[in-house]
Formats: structure tokens, C-alpha cells, sequence
């Protein structure tokens, strides 16, 4: 029961964590137009692809739960409007990740590959990781 309660306990700590990173996030940007947000990424997505030889059919743009983003099987990419509030590194490795799809659309060796020639394993495993402490901008605060 005591190994329970240890999880719980920790489990409400990390619930608040993003709780606050969610109102001080949105107390500072609730003031961006989607229209800025839309240039934004588009114009960095098409930069990228050009940089690295990519092409896509269209892209649009959604307020997702729970995905940065996607790209379909016609090549359609799909991006998260919360990208652009990620660090630019952290915004430029989620949008090659969905140029890759337009070569792989799975995440076999192959796919990882693409990203691998392009940042490296090893910055390709860090920026992973480094994505997950933004999780909080999936959640926004709670109204009371």
C-alpha cells in the first residue's frame, strides 16, 4: 500500500508541475493570432524541406491533444499550432520528423535513419527527450 501511496504522491506533484507550466504558458502567448502561428510554421516547414530535399503535398494546421503532428499517406502534413511555442531546435526536429513520413511513412530503422543523417543518434535521442518537458503545453489550465 506505502509503494501506492508513493506513486500517487508523486503522480499529483507532476499533475501540479504541468498545471503550472500550463497558466504561466498561456498567461504569456494567449495573445499570438493564428495567423502568425500559421506563417510561422509553414514558412519554417518549407525552409526545412527545401534544406533537406523534402517536398509535401499540403500542410494544415490543428490545435491537437495529444500529437506535434502527422503526415499522411499522400503526403499531407498535419502540425500541432503548439509548435510554435517549442524552442526553435525542439520545433525544427518535430517538423523534419513529419518531412521525413514523406519518405517513411512508419518508424522502422529506416525512417530513423532519415533523421539520424540529418542530426546525428545522438542529438536525434536528446531531442526525443527533450520534447517530453513540453508535454505541459498539451494541457491547457484548468478554468475555476
Amino acid at each position: 500500500m506505502d509503494s501506492k501511496r508513493s506513486w500517487i504522491r508523486k503522480a499529483l506533484e507532476r499533475a501540479q508541475i504541468t498545471e503550472q507550466k500550463s497558466m504561466e504558458h498561456h498567461s504569456l502567448h494567449d495573445s499570438i493570432s493564428k495567423a502568425e502561428i500559421r506563417h510561422s510554421l509553414t514558412t519554417r516547414l518549407d525552409e526545412l524541406a527545401h534544406e533537406h530535399d523534402f517536398s509535401y503535398n499540403k500542410v494544415s494546421l490543428r490545435d491537437q491533444k495529444s500529437r506535434w503532428g502527422s503526415c499522411s499517406a499522400h503526403d499531407n502534413i498535419s502540425l500541432n499550432q503548439k509548435l510554435y511555442f517549442l524552442p526553435d531546435y525542439l520545433r525544427d526536429y518535430v517538423l523534419v520528423h513529419e518531412l521525413a513520413h514523406t519518405r517513411k511513412k512508419n518508424h522502422s530503422s529506416e525512417f530513423w535513419d532519415i533523421l539520424f543523417d540529418i542530426y546525428g543518434k545522438l542529438e536525434t535521442r536528446k531531442m526525443r527527450r527533450d520534447l517530453k518537458a513540453f508535454d505541459f503545453l498539451f494541457y491547457p489550465p484548468s478554468t475555476q
